[in-house]
């Protein structure tokens, strides 16, 4: 089976509660749609576990995108020299980071043996943009989220990660023709309250952010079946 699910933000135990919910096994494929660090302070665990995982896609949101342009930038300052200030600039990046709640995934990654640092930094820059999938006799785009100029029926491979973290999704819009859109970066209450904190669909759209961050539920999305899975 093919699952997706997404916005762990750094909860551990939402995250094996999930694997659990879903009997995820080694022939299953589970898509992860960004916001995995950051909120909490295990996103760094959850990061070793998916990296040990051949069947776990990681997609990128903008949480990750931030984690890795700051860890990467800290590991090429201090690489040689472990006492060697950051530049003003990195410096205020990571202020900033933890401000949005990167202070748990940067005490998790100074914890890192030096070689598992680098392993966590090469994982972030593997993470895909988006992912294309079929299952269940459907067509699916994967992504954390959509482009603000994008054209329908265009190509997410023109638009860079700026662009697509930095827009919003239109759930009136149908993106792909013949394509559901999965996404992760808008609460589910706030498209449509009816949704009562839960998975959201119409016929071209799944968004799976349910809110687990703010108190609300973890979801998981079945693409084979349309099955949905939530633990609180």
């Amino acid at each position: 089976m093919k699952y997706v699910i997404s916005n762990l933000y750094g909860d551990w135990e939402k995250y094996t509660a999930i694997l659990k919910e879903i009997e995820f096994k080694k022939e299953d494929m589970l898509f992860v749609l960004g916001d995995i660090v950051d909120g909490g302070n295990k996103g760094i665990e959850i990061l070793k576990d998916m990296m040990l995982r051949d069947n776990v896609y990681p997609i990128l949101g903008d949480h990750d995108y931030i984690a890795y342009e700051v860890l990467s930038g800290i590991w090429d300052e201090t690489m040689e020299d472990i006492t060697a200030p950051l530049s003003k600039e990195l410096a205020d990046r990571c202020r900033q980071w933890s401000s949005r709640g990167g202070e748990g995934t940067l005490d998790g990654f100074a914890k890192l043996s030096d070689e598992d640092k680098e392993a966590v930094i090469e994982y972030l820059e593997e993470f895909s943009l988006y992912e294309e999938v079929e299952a269940g006799g459907m067509d699916y785009v994967l992504c954390h989220n959509m482009p603000e100029c994008f054209l329908t029926d265009d190509e997410l491979d023109n638009y860079s990660a700026e662009d697509i973290l930095s827009g919003g999704v239109d759930y009136e819009k149908d993106y792909f023709f013949g394509k559901v859109l999965v996404s992760a970066n808008d609460v589910t209450v706030e498209i449509d309250r009816n949704t009562h904190g839960r998975i959201f669909k119409n016929e071209s759209h799944v968004a799976i952010n349910c809110g687990g961050y703010l108190g609300g539920l973890t979801a998981a999305y079945c693409l084979d079946t349309g099955e949905e899975f939530y633990v609180e």
